[in-house]
């Protein structure tokens, strides 16, 4: 009880801070656990990877509002800060919520299947699965999102971008799922309506 009631004021704190922020966060979490249902984890993993997805950037608490919503390139130091945010958001988790899924999204999310990415540069196999998993849902949903520095894109512009960037930036595995739990969900909802 005490991790649901840390995490949801966690959760509102961020909310707080930056609206669009933290609803970014809610889509990942579900767009996480979409991906881990056509993976075939376990019930209790994907409420897990929801979780963690909800709480993956976090640590843009730290990172100023001015960083945040610059609607131009960033500098050489604020992006320094901002690339910080995974390590900021294992503070903000570690003592206070201990599951080991939550904090390796948090801290490996912007990881990247070639080992181009931050914090740590990890690659392949190195980057934790739900940090994987986590990383292609949040490229996603911030391609489709509008922010200060860009326009929109939309479903299938996102979609092809993520496609083409497997084995490079993400698992391909994970892509193919993604992938997957959208033509799973087109489906469905024409089934429904027919």
């Amino acid at each position: 009880m005490i991790a649901i009631w840390t995490e949801t004021r966690l959760l509102w704190r961020l909310r707080l801070y930056d609206e669009a922020t933290a609803a970014h966060c809610e889509r990942v979490g579900k767009l996480a656990g979409a991906i881990a249902v056509q993976l075939n984890l376990s019930l209790t993993e994907v409420r897990a990877l929801v979780r963690a997805g909800r709480l993956h950037d976090i640590g843009k608490l730290d990172v100023p509002i001015t960083v945040l919503l610059k609607d131009s390139p960033l500098t050489e130091d604020e992006r320094s800060l901002f690339n910080d945010h995974p390590l900021y958001g294992a503070g903000w988790i570690g003592g206070e919520l201990a599951s080991p899924i939550t904090i390796a999204v948090i801290v490996s999310h912007h990881e990247r299947w070639d080992g181009s990415g931050y914090p740590y540069g990890l690659a392949g196999a190195a980057i934790p699965m739900a940090a994987r998993i986590v990383a292609v849902a949040d490229v996603y949903d911030a391609l489709r999102e509008e922010r200060p520095y860009k326009s929109a894109w939309g479903h299938e512009a996102a979609l092809s971008y993520v496609i083409d960037h497997a084995e490079t930036m993400f698992d391909p595995i994970v892509v193919a799922a993604f992938a997957a739990a959208f033509h799973h969900s087109r489906t469905t909802t024409k089934e429904r309506t027919a």
